[in-house]
């Protein structure tokens, strides 16, 4: 983002900056109002919004790498590269296959398996000991804690409460209260 539009403040177009501003600005009415017209005063206005945007992008930035990461969380950081990349050429390869023809097989069958559950898996894990380290200042214990994050165990618990309201089997209303006590275990826990 940052570049895109560093590079669109060097040469503005006009129609450049409107496209930027419709990807990172926030603004609905702004949004409209440009893509309405080219005239000289949205011209100013776009590039004075993107500035802003800008300024706030290296500014976030700024901050993020003055937080040092824990320790571990570099070597996760390049598993991630590396799956991304693993995921990058399994795709292309997919592509390739549907090119030429290929509509189902084993080979598309192991390429949309690796993808949907292989590697999604093993980066949901990652990113969510990268985002518990962020949190926490030190990576989780086990995988378990990292993959509920503070937001869904709060939906998690939640959910746990509407079923408990409307349940009627009392080994599933045993089991989910015992679910919901974890629960406020581990929130108490991040919290503290």
């Amino acid at each position: 983002m940052i570049n895109e539009i560093e590079n669109y403040l060097e040469e503005p177009v006009y129609w450049t900056g409107v496209e930027l501003y419709d990807r990172y600005g926030s603004d609905d009415f702004l949004k409209r109002m440009f893509s309405a017209s080219g005239n000289s005063f949205n011209k100013k206005k776009v590039t004075t919004e993107l500035t802003k945007i800008l300024e706030a992008a290296k500014e976030q930035a700024a901050q993020k790498a003055a937080i040092p990461d824990a320790p571990g969380v570099a070597e996760l950081r390049s598993q991630a590269n590396a799956l991304m990349d693993e995921r990058s050429a399994l795709k292309e390869r997919a592509r390739v296959l549907i090119s030429q023809g290929a509509k189902e097989g084993p080979e598309l069958q192991e390429i949309a398996f690796a993808l949907a559950f292989g590697i999604r898996h093993q980066l949901d894990s990652i990113y969510g000991r990268i985002q518990y380290a962020q949190v926490n200042g030190s990576l989780p214990e086990t995988d378990a804690a990292a993959s509920l994050s503070i937001t869904s165990m709060i939906r998690r618990r939640n959910t746990l409460r509407t079923y408990l309201s409307r349940g009627k089997n009392p080994a599933k209303i045993d089991t989910w209260k015992a679910e919901i006590f974890q629960l406020d275990l581990k929130l108490k826990e991040l919290e503290s």
